[in-house]
């Protein structure tokens, strides 16, 4: 399954760090395998989320792996583009995050964007079938600008995570601009007031989008601490169980229900998949 993780805001904060926090939560309660990338170089990546847990083991794997290309999601998407596709490609360019179920396809920044992008582009539909065979779940980091790869990548998507703030004229805007992802839109927004509350709750009841597509989530400096201190999925995998009375518990919460609405998405789609299977055979 491909779930999109975008922010619509460019001046939000946020939506990487709620990636690698869902898809730790996700691996925490459920027996998926997951792989996390970004379709966009940027100096401040998941790699630098995920750094504690992440080790240097990708440079020079194989003589086909080479620096000059990158080691990384650059190398894989040059390797695609160019047609050499094998079953185990993959292995030269991921890493293991946590054993058996989360996996990052990190990045060396050594080709310019917009080559990358161009080749991303071309050879996006090549790159997640051949993920889908090796992985459950295929989280991306899509880019806040409204470029070629992000416009393919939410049509592509199966669930799209969209972060906004809780201003009611930015949801409005969103909703206008982009109904045909509505009904396959989860959203996270920030809460950092009660004042507005009721008004994004009426925005989606005029809408007509199920409330139980909306997550709020509050802000968390802790969250911040351990996103620039690379300690997110430690974080996560401490306060995970917490209590009521800890002051992590409303964000974990919120973390959770977002986890527990795309794995209902993911299981109602491996359920018709079944079904269908079924059907055929009995054809």
């Amino acid at each position: 399954m491909r779930v999109a993780f975008w922010s619509y805001d460019t001046k939000l904060w946020g939506i990487s760090s709620y990636l690698v926090a869902i898809s730790v939560a996700s691996v925490i309660k459920y027996p998926y395998s997951i792989v996390i990338l970004e379709s966009h170089l940027k100096s401040n990546n998941l790699g630098d989320i995920l750094k504690n847990n992440v080790r240097d083991t990708l440079l020079l794997k194989e003589p086909s792996c080479n620096y000059y290309e990158g080691c990384g999601i650059e190398g894989l998407v040059r390797k695609i583009y160019r047609g050499d596709i094998y079953p185990e490609l993959l292995n030269l360019y991921i890493t293991e995050v946590l054993q058996d179920h989360l996996y990052y396809i990190p990045q060396s920044r050594v080709i310019h964007n917009r080559i990358f992008e161009y080749e991303f582009n071309q050879c996006l539909h090549s790159m997640i079938s051949l993920l889908e065979q090796q992985y459950d779940l295929c989280f991306i980091d899509i880019a806040y600008q409204k470029n070629l790869n992000t416009k393919a990548i939410l049509e592509l998507s199966d669930l799209i995570v969209v972060h906004l703030s809780q201003n009611p004229d930015a949801i409005v805007n969103f909703v206008k601009n982009y109904p045909s992802i509505i009904s396959k839109s989860l959203f996270l927004i920030n809460k950092t007031s009660g004042q507005s509350l009721i008004k994004v709750k009426n925005i989606f009841l005029k809408y007509q989008i199920p409330l139980d597509r909306l997550v709020l989530i509050p802000d968390n400096e802790m969250l911040k601490e351990a996103w620039h201190g690379g300690e997110l999925i430690d974080f996560i995998s401490r306060y995970y169980y917490c209590g009521q009375e800890d002051p992590n518990y409303l964000f974990i919460r919120s973390i959770r229900k977002a986890t527990e609405t795309i794995m209902k998405v993911m299981e109602t789609g491996l359920n018709i998949r079944s079904e269908e299977a079924f059907l055929c055979g009995q054809l």
